[in-house]
């Protein structure tokens, strides 16, 4: 379903967003180490490729429908 596929995106759009605003504030964090910054802005390029990934997956998928 297209309305579905999109209600999603927009989930996941809204989830990168977020992802994206943590992303700045961890590299402005005064207080953490230079270890820790590294290693949580890891963990949210991991989860964000895996966001991009899905919605690759999607488009891929709406495009072989048509």
């Amino acid at each position: 379903n297209l309305e579905a596929s999109a209600d999603y995106i927009e989930e996941l759009k809204g989830q990168l967003d977020e992802m994206r605003k943590f992303r700045k504030e961890i590299q402005q964090d005064r207080y953490a180490t230079p270890q820790q910054k590294l290693e949580a802005l890891d963990e949210i390029r991991r989860m964000s490729n895996e966001i991009v990934y899905g919605v690759r997956k999607l488009r891929t998928e709406a495009l072989t429908r048509q």
